[in-house]
C-alpha cells in the first residue's frame, strides 16, 4: 500500500511541477518586453475564459507540492532517480517563485492574480544537479501503440497547453505571418484533431493532439503535442514535452490560388506546355518560398485582398454570380433540348449558394477554399468524397455544378479556359511585380475590373490572347 501512494504521490507531482513549468517558461525564459511576452499576454487575453483554468490549475499545483515537503525531502535522500526528481521540483520551485518576484516588479497582465495568490512554496536545501522537467527516465515509457480512438472532448486544460505550446513554437520558426493577431487567430480556430491511445498495461492513455494550420497558399503548418491521462483522475492530464513539435510543408507553384484571384481559379495544368510566362512562373515559386521579400509581399497583398474583398463583398460576388451565369450561358450552346431544361435548377442552385455566402463572416475566404475544392476535384483528378459534415447541400450542390460547367467547356471549347488560366497567371505577375504598392482604395478597384473581365472573356466569342 505503501509503494501504491509513493507511486501515486510521484505521478502527482510530475503533474505539479509541470503546471508550473508551463506558466514559469512564459515569464523568466523570454527576456523583458519581449514578442513572446506579448504573444502570451495577447494569447491569453483572445482566448476564452483567460486566466480561471490556470489559476485553478497552479493553485492544485502548489498546493501539491506543498503537500509532499516531506516526501520530496526524502526523494533527495534516496536512488538516484529520486534525487533527480527531487532536484527537478527545486529547479521548478525557483523558477516559478523567481517568476513571481519578476511579476511583483512589474504592472504585468497576471500580476494583481499573482498578488492574490499568498503561497509562497517551501523548498530545502538542494541536493546535487538541478535537471529539467523532461529529464527524469520516468516520463520515459516503452510500449506497443494501439489502436487509437477519437477524443470528443479534449480536457480545456489540454487545449489550452496546446495551444501556448505551439505559440512558443511558432516564434522561433522559419514561416512568418502578417501579424501577430492573424497568428493567434488561426492557433484559436483551426480545429484539434485529437487521438486517445489506451496503454492498458499502465491503466494510462497518451491523448495526440495535432493542429494543421495555413495563412497562405503552398505553406501547411503541422503542430503536434501528446498528453498522458490516468483513469484515476481523469480532469488531468500531464504534457509529454518531447513530443511537440512543428513541421511543415511548402508547395509553391508560381500560378495563384482561387484567394490570390478574387476567389476563384483555374488549374496550372490548363496552361499551354511552352508558354509565354513560364519562366517567370517558375522564378515566383522559387522566390514564394519562408523568409524572402517576395514572400512577406504576397502574404500583405492577399490580406488587403481578402480584406478589401469581404469589405465590398455584396457587389464582388455579384460579379461572381454573373461570371457564373455566363460559364451556363456558354454551355448551352453545346447542350442538347433536354440538358438544357436543367438550366433552371442550375440557376437556383446559384441563387441559394450566393444568398448563403453573403452573410459568413469572410465570403472571400469560403469561396477561395470551395474553389480549390474544385479545382482538385475536376482539374488535378484527386477525387475525394465530399462529406457533408465538412459541406452544406447548398455547397455541394454548387461544388457539382460548377465540376459539371468546366467538364463540359473543356470538352467542346478547352481553349476558353486555357486563355482564363493564362489571364489569371498574367494578373498574378502583375501584382506582385508592380513597383507602387496597393492601398484599399487602389487593390478594390483591381478586384473589381479584373473580375469584370473574366465575365466580358467568359461572355466573349473571341478567344485570342
Amino acid at each position: 500500500m505503501m509503494d501504491e501512494k509513493k507511486f501515486e504521490s510521484i505521478k502527482d507531482l510530475q503533474s505539479a511541477i509541470e503546471i508550473l513549468e508551463i506558466f514559469a517558461q512564459k515569464k523568466v525564459d523570454s527576456p523583458s518586453h519581449s514578442l513572446l511576452q506579448k504573444t502570451i499576454s495577447f494569447a491569453k487575453e483572445l482566448f476564452s475564459t483567460p486566466f480561471s483554468h490556470e489559476k485553478q490549475a497552479i493553485h492544485h499545483a502548489v498546493e501539491i507540492i506543498k503537500r509532499n515537503a516531506s516526501f520530496i525531502q526524502a526523494l533527495a535522500q534516496g536512488t538516484d532517480s529520486q534525487k533527480q526528481l527531487a532536484s527537478t521540483v527545486y529547479h521548478t520551485i525557483d523558477r516559478f517563485n523567481a517568476t513571481w518576484n519578476h511579476l511583483k516588479k512589474r504592472p504585468l497582465p497576471w500580476r494583481r492574480w499573482m498578488e492574490q495568490l499568498h503561497i509562497e512554496i517551501p523548498k530545502s536545501e538542494k541536493q546535487g544537479t538541478s535537471y529539467k522537467f523532461h529529464s527524469f527516465d520516468q516520463t520515459k515509457i516503452s510500449y506497443s501503440i494501439p489502436s487509437p480512438t477519437i477524443v470528443n472532448d479534449p480536457l480545456k486544460y489540454e487545449i489550452d497547453a496546446f495551444r501556448m505550446k505551439a505559440i512558443t513554437l511558432l516564434q522561433h520558426h522559419e514561416v512568418k505571418f502578417t501579424s501577430l493577431t492573424e497568428q493567434l487567430n488561426l492557433i484559436r480556430e483551426v480545429p484539434i484533431i485529437t487521438e486517445e491511445t489506451s496503454l492498458k498495461a499502465l491503466a494510462e492513455s497518451i491523448i495526440a493532439m495535432q493542429q494543421t494550420i495555413s495563412s497562405f497558399p503552398g505553406e501547411m503548418i503541422q503542430l503536434k503535442g501528446s498528453f498522458k491521462r490516468t483513469p484515476q483522475n481523469h480532469c488531468r492530464s500531464i504534457p509529454i514535452p518531447e513530443s511537440f513539435h512543428i513541421s511543415t510543408k511548402f508547395n509553391q507553384t508560381g500560378f495563384p490560388h482561387p484567394s490570390q484571384h478574387n476567389g476563384w481559379g483555374l488549374s496550372s495544368l490548363l496552361l499551354p506546355k511552352d508558354h509565354l510566362w513560364k519562366g517567370k512562373m517558375c522564378e515566383i515559386a522559387e522566390n514564394l518560398r519562408p523568409n524572402t521579400a517576395l514572400n512577406l509581399k504576397a502574404k500583405k497583398l492577399l490580406k488587403l485582398k481578402q480584406t478589401c474583398f469581404d469589405q465590398h463583398s455584396q457587389d464582388f460576388l455579384n460579379l461572381h454570380l454573373q461570371l457564373n451565369k455566363a460559364m451556363l450561358e456558354r454551355i448551352e450552346r453545346y447542350q442538347n433540348e433536354s440538358i438544357k431544361n436543367e438550366t433552371l435548377n442550375s440557376s437556383s442552385i446559384l441563387k441559394h449558394f450566393y444568398e448563403n455566402l453573403n452573410i459568413r463572416s469572410s465570403p472571400h475566404q469560403y469561396l477561395s477554399n470551395l474553389h480549390q475544392t474544385i479545382i482538385t476535384q475536376c482539374f488535378e483528378k484527386k477525387a475525394q468524397i465530399l462529406e457533408t459534415k465538412t459541406y452544406s447541400q447548398i455547397d455541394l450542390n454548387y461544388i457539382h455544378l460548377m465540376i459539371q460547367i468546366y467538364e463540359t467547356i473543356q470538352k467542346h471549347e478547352s481553349s476558353l479556359l486555357t486563355q482564363l488560366s493564362l489571364k489569371q497567371l498574367k494578373e498574378f505577375i502583375e501584382e506582385l511585380e508592380m513597383a507602387q504598392e496597393f492601398n484599399s482604395q487602389t487593390m478594390t478597384a483591381w478586384i473589381r475590373e479584373t473580375l469584370l473581365e473574366d465575365v466580358l472573356k467568359v461572355r466573349s466569342d473571341d478567344l485570342c490572347d
